[in-house]
Parts: structure tokens; C-alpha cells; sequence
């Protein structure tokens, strides 16, 4: 099953000499289908182990998070001037990664997951095609092949290694990073996939030492970095040895503003035109009418829910930069800010209002205009008080900081408004703050946590190949036939027209895959009440069960739909 065929594809339209062509791997589909399996099992491993804080690869750190942290940060710099970053990229070279450094970097994880990566990356077999023809089948002795959809995860593995060399040197006093008024200790390095960006403080020594770094990290893992494609960013005063920086790391000396994961960056604020050529590229895939209807609302309102109830890298920098010591709601989009905090303000109140707090220390709740005491905010539930009340922005903690509660009015409480008071003080003493952080749950969930609808853990392929399916364009041969296809039209199984309907449920291989899955099931539901006796065998239940059902499918995409067209065309 773990097998491959090397085949060169051109890298440009009209490729005549050999230079101009690129090798690719191929691999088994089936054997992608395990693998995809292994790296769900890895990130939840991940995540089980305690690991997740050491590695920046999961879903904490990604191209949101990533620019999130890229703005405020270069902003910073250029107003502080005393600071530069230098943008490396490195090969993914995964043939001389896998090795002693990358056991040593895959210290914690398990040994069966180990075993698990060691038997994907040493026990597969290629065989070259020429001119169509596929050579002998040999094995690989170590490494990835080119579309394994392993090589991200291990090459992150390893790259991320950098991150823990420099904070230790960062530790010892070797290297500073710039910001600290921002973040602990200093902001040092940002990554993410083979793009790298190293933040550092205007000491040429102590670039000396990031430059000896960086080497060695080079020299011990194997991966190959780009010191020639390199850029170097200088601030202010650090301008004056920006040749000698330029000298030190081999590169170019960079210009504002540059492209950072296809967006652009500068420390100052970007005009409109600056945002243009991304304009352009959605131009061409919508329609004008299309695009007044997106909304990024939803993706916003997700950023909000791990800003507020989780720690990381870009939750301490917008918190320390924008907020301060304030809570959440009390966060107003000023001038100067980023795009992506505006766009976090502009949807701020929408967000809070589909969900409630669960009170810890109460310094991030407000205490008239967020749901912490019942269904509705207080405001609602008592707006005579909250009318003549004086600070109508005070959080839960300043409230019942002491006894009575601390709340002024503007006028005297008499009859209504007086029964109104004393109800309210009945309702919120009879709570105890219980310390520690305030935690927003989303009202729309009952769980309580930030979900998506349509979050399936299926490739982006499958996804596609299902949309196919269910609009009924996949190309069958009666499809074929409609586009004025002159071949047997019949199914390569039973002979029978070839459709959607008949390849998927009516011919006899399809009813052999939906029985075996049918088995399956039964199986699950004879034991199920059995099982569901102990919490931890039901949470295992369902787990395989969701597993199974995904497997299935992808059993089915992989084999029932492909194994014709094999026949057909190979």
C-alpha cells in the first residue's frame, strides 16, 4: 500500500529541455487515507501530552494568529526605533531531517507513535515512470516523498527546535528580543510553515550570536536555510547598521511595505491603494453582487473566543497593546489600531450577546452590559437603575469589592426603583467570585464552546468529490456521454449503464461496501447498550464510531469510485 511513481510534470507551458521539468511523487491514495488518520491521532497526542505549549504547529498558531501578531509587533518597533526583524526561509529538505535530531525532537511522544512514523518514512517503495512506462518498484531507505501529507507536520517538528534554541539563548542573556513592554521577555521569533521572521534588538553582538544560532541549528537538523533570500528590516537608529546586518546574514536589506503570507505590512497604517492587488484577486473569482454578500463574521467571532478565553502569543500582545488592564468589552477601535482589531471591535457587541460569563475573579466581565447573572444582562433585566446609575462600564470585581455592593446612583431609589435595588442586591450577593480567570461560554452551543457547522475532518478533496456527487456532474460515463464521449458506456463490474446512482448504490460492489458497513454498525448498536455503562468506554464508542464513519466513506471514495476508473484508463 505505501507506494509511489515518480513522474516529472513542466514547470513551464512550452518545456523543452529537461531543467524545465520538476519531479513529483504520486502517492497511493489508500495509503494518504492512513496517513491523514495518523496526523488527527498526532494532534490529539499532541494536545493529550502536554506538548501543545512546546510546539507552535496546532490550531492556536495559525495565519490569523500569525498576522495578528505581525502587525502590532511591526508597528511597535517602528514607533519604539530601536529594533529590526529578519525574514529567513528554509528548504524542506525532510530527507536529511529525519535522523537523530528528529528523535531527539520527537522526545514525549509515545513509542507507538514513533514506530507509527518511523514504519511511514522507511517503508515504502517508488518506481520511476518514463514516457508513461513505470521502472522496478525499490525502496526508500529514509525520508519523504513529495506530496506526503506527513512531510508539514514532521518538518514543523523539527523547525520548531529553533524556536526552543532561541529562547533559551534568550534565557541566558545571549540574544534580546524587542517589545518587551509588550511581551514577556521579549519578542524573538514568528513561524509559520517554512517562512521564518527573527525579531531582534539593536545589538550587533548580540546578532552575532543569533547568526551563530541559526547556523547551528542549520548544521544539526539538515534543514537548508536561505541566508541569500533572506531580508533584513531596520527601524530608526538600528538604520545605521543596517549594512553591517546585511553583511552578517548574507541577504538584501528589505523596503516598506512587504508581503507577509500574501498580505501586506508596514509599520505605519496602510492606505486603501495598498490594498488593492487583494481586491484584484477576489475580483476575478466573484461576482460584484457575490461579494457584498461575504461576510467574515463568523471567522471574526472565533478570533474573539480565543481571545478571550485562552493565553498564547497574539491574546498576550493584543491584550498588552490594546487593552491593557481593561476587560474585553471595554476595548474601542481608536485610531492607529490594526485592521484586525477594528474588524475584532465591529463585531464585538454582536458576539458577546450570544453568549454568557462564567464569573472567576470578575475583572473581565462588566457588570451591567454582559450575561454573567441570568439570561440577560443586568441592564435589561433593572434599566431604572442602570438609567441613573454613575459608571455604568464597572466590571463584577469592583462591584462587590466590598459590602455593601459598590454602586453610586445619580438619584435617591424610592418605591420601584428601590424594590428594583434590593431585588438586584439579593440576586448578585447570593454569587461568590471563586478567583481565577472569567471564562465566556457561546450560547449557541451546549457546550459552551466556539464550533463551526460543516467542521468535518474529511480532506478538502473529499469534500469537493462529495459536492460532485451531490450535483450530480461527476464524471460518470453517462456524464461523458452527454459531452459527446463515444466509449462503452457500460459499468466495468456488472456491465450495466454506468451513473451516479448505479456506481454508488445500485451496482453489486457498491451493495458489498454499504452491507460491510451496515455490518459495522449493527455491531456498534448490539453493543452499545452494554458499553454505555462506563463514561470512558462511551467516550471511546463514539469516538470510533465517528472515525469508523468517516473511514468508511473514504473506504469507499478511494476504492468504489476510483477502482473503475482504474480498470477504464490504466
Amino acid at each position: 500500500m505505501n507506494f509511489g511513481n515518480i513522474i516529472l510534470i513542466p514547470k513551464v507551458g512550452d518545456a523543452s529541455k529537461i531543467q524545465q521539468y520538476g519531479p513529483i511523487c504520486l502517492l497511493n491514495v489508500s495509503f494518504k487515507t492512513f496517513t491523514w488518520q495518523l496526523i488527527e491521532s498526532s494532534k490529539w497526542h499532541i494536545k493529550s501530552s502536554g506538548l501543545r505549549k512546546r510546539l507552535s504547529f496546532l490550531e492556536e498558531i495559525l495565519w490569523n494568529g500569525l498576522w495578528s501578531c505581525m502587525r502590532p509587533s511591526t508597528s511597535s518597533i517602528g514607533k519604539t526605533s530601536t529594533g529590526s526583524f529578519l525574514r529567513l526561509t528554509s528548504k524542506r529538505l525532510m530527507t536529511r531531517c529525519i535522523g537523530t535530531f528528529f528523535s531527539r525532537s520527537c522526545e514525549g511522544f509515545s513509542a507507538t507513535w514513533c514506530n507509527w512514523i518511523k514504519s511511514f518514512v522507511q517503508g515504502g517503495n517508488v518506481a520511476v515512470n518514463v514516457n508513461g512506462q513505470n521502472g522496478s518498484y525499490f525502496q526508500t531507505r529514509k525520508g519523504l516523498r513529495q506530496g506526503d501529507p506527513l512531510s508539514p507536520i514532521l518538518f514543523n517538528i523539527v523547525a520548531d527546535m529553533l524556536a526552543i534554541i532561541i529562547n533559551r539563548a534568550k534565557s541566558e542573556g545571549k540574544v534580546n528580543g524587542v517589545i518587551p513592554h509588550l511581551v514577556e521577555d521579549g519578542f524573538s521569533i514568528l513561524r509559520y510553515a517554512d517562512d521564518t521572521v527573527i525579531f531582534l534588538d539593536r545589538n550587533l553582538e548580540k546578532a552575532r550570536n543569533m547568526k551563530v544560532l541559526l547556523c547551528v541549528f542549520e548544521k544539526l537538523s539538515g534543514l537548508k536555510i536561505n541566508f541569500h533570500k533572506n531580508e533584513i528590516f531596520c527601524f530608526g537608529q538600528a538604520k545605521e547598521c543596517e549594512n553591517a546586518y546585511s553583511e552578517l546574514f548574507g541577504c538584501r536589506s528589505g523596503s516598506f511595505p512587504f508581503r507577509y503570507l500574501g498580505l501586506l505590512m508596514h509599520y505605519r497604517k496602510l492606505r486603501n491603494s495598498d490594498w488593492r492587488h487583494i481586491e484584484e484577486r477576489f475580483e476575478k473569482r466573484l461576482i460584484g453582487w457575490k461579494g457584498e454578500l461575504l461576510s467574515n463574521k463568523c471567522l471574526l467571532s472565533k478570533w474573539l473566543f480565543k481571545l478571550a478565553n485562552e493565553d498564547g502569543i497574539w491574546q498576550n500582545l493584543l491584550r498588552n497593546k490594546y487593552l491593557k488592564s481593561k476587560p474585553l468589552g471595554a476595548g474601542i477601535k481608536g485610531p492607529g489600531v490594526s485592521h484586525f482589531w477594528a474588524g475584532l471591535m465591529d463585531v464585538k457587541q454582536v458576539f458577546l450577546s450570544l453568549g454568557s460569563f462564567s464569573i472567576g475573579d470578575g475583572t473581565q466581565v462588566r457588570f451591567w452590559e454582559h450575561t454573567w447573572c441570568g439570561n440577560r444582562p443586568l441592564k435589561f433585566l433593572y434599566p431604572s437603575l442602570f438609567n441613573i446609575v454613575r459608571k455604568k462600564g464597572a466590571t463584577v470585581a469592583d462591584v462587590m469589592s466590598s459590602t455593601p455592593l459598590n454602586v453610586s446612583f445619580r438619584r435617591g431609589l424610592y418605591r420601584e426603583r428601590l424594590n428594583a435595588c434590593n431585588e438586584l442586591v439579593g440576586r448578585v450577593m447570593s454569587l461568590k467570585l471563586r478567583g481565577g480567570r472569567d471564562v465566556f461560554n457561546w450560547g449557541l452551543n451546549k457546550s459552551g464552546l466556539f464550533t463551526e457547522i460543516c467542521q468535518t475532518k474529511i480532506p478538502l478533496k473529499t469534500k469537493i468529490f462529495m459536492w460532485y456527487v451531490k450535483r450530480g456532474v461527476l464524471l460518470t460515463k453517462d456524464n461523458l456521454a452527454r459531452r459527446n464521449w463515444s466509449g462503452h458506456q457500460g459499468c466495468c463490474f456488472c456491465n450495466s449503464n454506468e451513473s451516479i446512482q448505479h456506481l454508488f448504490f445500485d451496482c453489486r460492489l457498491a451493495k458489498l461496501i454499504w452491507r460491510a458497513v451496515l455490518f459495522r454498525v449493527t455491531f456498534w448498536l448490539r453493543h452499545w447498550a452494554k458499553l454505555q455503562r462506563n463514561k470512558d468506554q462511551v467516550q471511546w464508542l463514539t469516538q470510533g464510531a465517528h472515525n469508523l464513519e468517516v473511514a468508511a466513506f473514504r473506504i469507499f471514495n478511494s476504492f468504489g469510485w476510483q477502482s473503475p476508473a482504474r480498470i477504464s484508463f490504466v
